[in-house]
């Protein structure tokens, strides 16, 4: 899957912002990322196993079907983040964001439909949750907004955007994390230092990591970039990745950068070392990773728990989500790993996309249809639905019309 940096409005994930506008100015120090400590993970995406069942690496599955009604119908998930009290969904084929508590029961939800909001809102793009001051943020795609909610879905005020919000934003540790995605326009507007990532207090000291060459990356349609690139581990460590680049970064409590891992693939599977500092590579970056199509241009959607790993790899070809263990390298295609009797024969996922969850477990979903579709398969052993848990049983006794259902998974370690 390809995603253009020209039109990248994306918007990863929100915890606050600082003031109800924001200066557009900002004291800005340029420094480099700490590489005192990295972790080097060596794959090969080709040998990457598939087909093999989900026990050879997990120890454990669960289900937690979602609450089905009319108000709480949705069609995907777009979005997960999760809360000590709920799981909340952003679904971007309604344009609402979702509540459910820890047993898979509606609570809420936030809807352009709200006659309580001054100015209804147009399009999510992206949300995040601020637990320390009980608020969801979301931006606006299509306005200068910014909306803020109550964790029981109420809502609270707006804000303007910052002018150096370009494409991913998120807060950590009372910081607020900027992604530019190539674009040196805030920077060329107010700033001589460039910096693909923005660290800002709240006194609107600015520290800018990952510099780029503007005399060379002038034209920033002319990349490639990729969604979910800050993801939140959910122990204490924000990972942040960056295009065209192998390197997986973590921003530590006092918003410094530090390089946590590099990964080290094979000559086909990786740009050349000059590709961002060429001019000869200008206006032919995207046909270069169209023409080679094995590159991996850019890792996201990375967490990690002990030694197991989860990251999405992207290229021309695809995004390919992919399980890697540290201890025994073995690598696998997530989406391939098959079901067996510790998924109760059902599949585990029907997307490429994972989070982690507090504590050791990571987060993906199934949709209805796809366990109504095994169900029917399995049931010609008669003996298959007596080990189903409690939620799957009730499940089953609806119809596929329900909403998708979280898939709770625990690596071994």
């Amino acid at each position: 899957m390809k995603f253009f940096l020209a039109g990248l409005s994306l918007i990863s994930s929100l915890s606050f912002v600082y003031a109800q506008t924001q200066p557009a100015f900002l004291n800005i120090t340029s420094r480099e990322a700490d590489n005192s400590k990295v972790s080097e993970l060596r794959l090969d995406p080709a040998s990457a196993l598939s087909k093999i069942a989900i026990s050879t690496f997990a120890e454990s599955v669960s289900y937690l079907p979602l609450q089905t009604t009319k108000e709480s119908t949705f069609g995907e998930i777009t979005q997960l983040e999760v809360t000590a009290k709920s799981y909340i969904i952003w679904d971007k084929i309604s344009n609402s964001i979702l509540f459910f508590d820890k047993k898979g029961n509606y609570i809420t939800k936030i809807a352009n439909t709200d006659k309580n909001v001054p100015i209804p809102f147009k399009k999510i793009d992206h949300f995040s949750v601020d637990e320390a001051n009980n608020e969801i943020l979301f931006n606006d795609a299509h306005s200068f907004l910014i909306y803020y909610y109550d964790l029981d879905g109420k809502f609270k005020r707006t804000a303007q955007k910052p002018p150096y919000l370009i494409a991913a934003y998120y807060n950590f540790k009372d910081r607020a994390i900027y992604y530019q995605s190539y674009n040196s326009d805030y920077f060329r507007n107010y700033h001589s230092s460039v910096g693909n990532l923005l660290v800002v207090d709240k006194q609107n000291n600015a520290t800018a990591y990952l510099p780029f060459d503007t005399t060379v990356i002038k034209d920033y349609h002319s990349l490639y970039g990729m969604n979910r690139n800050l993801s939140n581990n959910q122990d204490g460590r924000l990972f942040i990745t960056n295009s065209y680049d192998y390197n997986i970064y973590s921003i530590d409590a006092g918003g410094k950068l530090s390089t946590a891992y590099h990964l080290v693939m094979p000559a086909i599977n990786t740009i050349p070392a000059d590709f961002l500092s060429n001019a000869n590579y200008n206006e032919k970056r995207m046909s270069y990773t169209e023409l080679h199509d094995e590159v991996i241009y850019a890792i996201s959607n990375f967490y990690s728990r002990d030694e197991n790993i989860l990251f999405t790899l992207l290229s021309y070809k695809g995004d390919i989500l992919m399980y890697y263990n540290q201890k025994t390298q073995d690598l696998a295609k997530f989406i391939s790993l098959s079901p067996d009797k510790l998924s109760y024969n059902l599949p585990f996922t029907s997307t490429r996309y994972i989070v982690a969850d507090k504590g050791d477990r990571f987060i993906t979903s199934v949709t209805a249809s796809a366990l109504f579709k095994a169900r029917t398969a399995l049931m010609v052993e008669n003996k298959w639905s007596k080990d189903l848990p409690d939620p799957l049983v009730k499940f089953f006794k609806s119809n596929s019309q329900q909403n998708p259902v979280l898939v709770f998974i625990t690596f071994k370690k």
